[in-house]
């Protein structure tokens, strides 16, 4: 009898871990792809901030200086921003993943006159004559 009641005592310990371990699964599968989630939209929240300072400087038209600074990191995740002026483009490189917006204006240059380049995240845009160019 003895025997009998610590088999199955053992049996419902088995079977508690087992359903504990079967949650701590889902657990963190469902943390993993909210990390994810909030990784994308971070980094869509940037892309979409970067081109609406822009866009906005480009509207005013005028001769003017307008310094910037983004996030470091994304989640404690390096990104890198490109800057695709012929097609109107802000893109966000993380973690091997691309995030696209668009922007309002064409014709953005770096100071080498490039229309296709990688953006400092402390960046400092002027205006003189309508060319905007981003340092």
């Amino acid at each position: 009898m003895k025997a009998q009641i610590s088999i199955e005592f053992l049996v419902m310990i088995a079977f508690t871990l087992l359903l504990f371990a079967i949650v701590l699964f889902i657990y963190f599968t469902q943390i993993s792809e909210t990390n994810a989630s909030s990784d994308y939209l971070k980094a869509h929240r940037i892309c979409l901030h970067t081109s609406s300072i822009i866009s906005s400087f480009s509207a005013m038209r005028g001769n003017s200086t307008y310094s910037f600074e983004l996030p470091e990191s994304i989640n404690f995740k390096n990104y890198t921003i490109t800057i695709i002026s012929n097609l109107s483009h802000v893109q966000i490189a993380y973690d091997n993943k691309l995030v696209g917006c668009q922007m309002l204006t064409k014709g953005i240059t770096n100071r080498t006159g490039s229309t296709l380049f990688t953006m400092q995240k402390n960046a400092t845009m002027e205006g003189y004559d309508g060319q905007i160019t981003i340092d």
